[in-house]
């Protein structure tokens, strides 16, 4: 069957004007939601750089592609959040978001890259930042009363993992990280319920990801289309659905 990209695209847009009711809903079911998720990584959309962030719920997948990479996508998201935001500690969530856990995913791989490049100092904090994980993780199911106690003992033993990369050159710019976010690391241990990684929001974004090394969109038209039908796809494929039974459901309604 012959078909022109034209044709292709009419078909998409189509589509994604069916589902956007569905979008809708989506996004108001992430900005009413007690916990979410949030990445975001660079995107091309005519040789233009744009950014394709991530934010997800307990129930729902939301994906917005925009220009910025600052504050504006979060708040048309997220709105005047009052839930718990777990991200990679970058500066427009802190400016938008009173409650974060910083995701200590992020944290371990930084750490274990410092170690193996530089080893002695680098190494024994990557081993300790391991361990206070485990510890934290161990933790969080124990009684609130413990758990205070535990994030106190946190904040010190953090401060001292500072105070050891701070006088080395090499590790300097780690230290500055630990410290920006020295709560933050730790407020899983106040709202349990948090995750204390945003691998949900990085596993959300594997797939685009993949289809950003195949192709990129053509032009802003498609940012719509693309992020409509990928954020309903995802939510579908997230709750246990058929995705092609809904899909087709949905069209023939």
């Amino acid at each position: 069957m012959q078909i022109t990209p034209a044709t292709v695209l009419d078909v998409a847009r189509r589509t994604a004007d069916k589902l956007q009711t569905t979008y809708e809903l989506i996004k108001e079911e992430v900005r009413k939601s007690k916990q979410v998720a949030a990445d975001e990584t660079g995107l091309k959309v005519k040789g233009k750089s744009f950014w394709l962030w991530a934010f997800v719920s307990l129930t729902s997948i939301l994906f917005i592609i925009r220009k910025s990479r600052g504050q504006a996508p979060i708040k048309e998201v997220l709105g005047n959040y009052k839930g718990r935001l777990t991200c990679d500690g970058w500066t427009p969530y802190n400016q938008v978001v009173k409650i974060i856990q910083r995701c200590w995913a992020h944290l371990l791989r930084e750490s274990k890259w410092y170690a193996e490049k530089y080893e002695w100092q680098a190494r024994v904090v990557y081993e300790g930042l391991c361990r206070l994980f485990n510890q934290i993780k161990a933790s969080l199911s124990k009684s609130e009363e413990l758990r205070k106690k535990l994030y106190k003992n946190c904040i010190l033993e953090m401060q001292f993992f500072i105070s050891s990369c701070s006088p080395h050159k090499e590790l300097r710019k780690f230290a500055e990280k630990l410290e920006n976010g020295l709560e933050q690391w730790f407020t899983c241990l106040l709202h349990p319920e948090i995750d204390m990684t945003s691998n949900k929001a990085e596993r959300a974004l594997r797939e685009p990801v993949v289809q950003r090394k195949i192709s990129s969109l053509w032009n802003e038209k498609g940012v719509r289309i693309k992020e409509t039908i990928m954020s309903v796809l995802a939510t579908w494929n997230l709750r246990g659905l058929n995705t092609f039974s809904m899909l087709r459901q949905t069209l023939s309604s």
